[in-house]
């Protein structure tokens, strides 16, 4: 699999839409699909970085697609201003935890905890991954770790520098339809993957 086929397979998709809200809600519902794609090159296991990782079953080439970040929950900002102090946000939760009351209940009570599964897609939504859900090799984008972290404005260039030197893997937006984790070098087996969270991750989670 690749970054060229899956966005082939999801232009298609998306060019049958009749309209662009059409085009929206379909974008929508493929985000919160989990499709029947065949990945199984890494495993989790405990990090020397941070708690638990995302780790090379095999050797990976520099542009394979490694694994998918998952959208059990799809956050919502109708107003497309996540940003702001006083935001609007609703949770889509996907299909198969739809009738869960116990996992529902859990993420409301622990929101901000999930906040760090959280991913941007675009102005509108952002894809949360649950740290609980492991059981897909396909869908653990999830738990990849950054090399390193940035709490404030002073070590932002260190932060940088260093999270960029040890990433060996980036996320990837295909069509607004899916987030995935493609390798930028090789990757050897039992290798962690590794990517760049962003400098300002690790700024809003230390204003929590």
């Amino acid at each position: 699999m690749s970054v060229d086929s899956l966005t082939n397979f999801f232009t298609q998709l998306l060019s049958e839409s009749n309209n662009y809200y059409e085009n929206e809600l379909k974008k929508e519902d493929l985000l919160k699909m989990k499709l029947g794609i065949e990945l199984d090159k890494v495993h989790v296991q405990v990090s020397k970085i941070h708690g638990n990782g995302l780790f090379a079953k095999t050797n990976i080439k520099q542009g394979e697609v490694i694994t998918i970040y998952p959208c059990d929950i799809l956050a919502y900002y109708p107003e497309k201003n996540r940003d702001a102090k006083e935001h609007v946000v609703a949770y889509i939760f996907c299909d198969e935890l739809n009738d869960n009351q116990e996992a529902k209940d859990l993420f409301h009570k622990n929101k901000k905890y999930y906040k760090d599964y959280q991913l941007v897609i675009n102005e509108t939504y952002s894809a949360i991954g649950l740290p609980e859900i492991t059981n897909n090799p396909a869908y653990l984008g999830h738990l990849c770790n950054d090399g390193a972290m940035g709490h404030s404005e002073k070590d932002k260039k260190i932060y940088e520098t260093v999270s960029v030197l040890k990433s060996n893997a980036f996320f990837k937006n295909i069509c607004d339809c899916m987030m995935v984790v493609v390798a930028m070098k090789d990757i050897k087996e039992n290798e962690e993957i590794l990517v760049t969270y962003g400098h300002g991750y690790w700024l809003s989670r230390s204003r929590i």
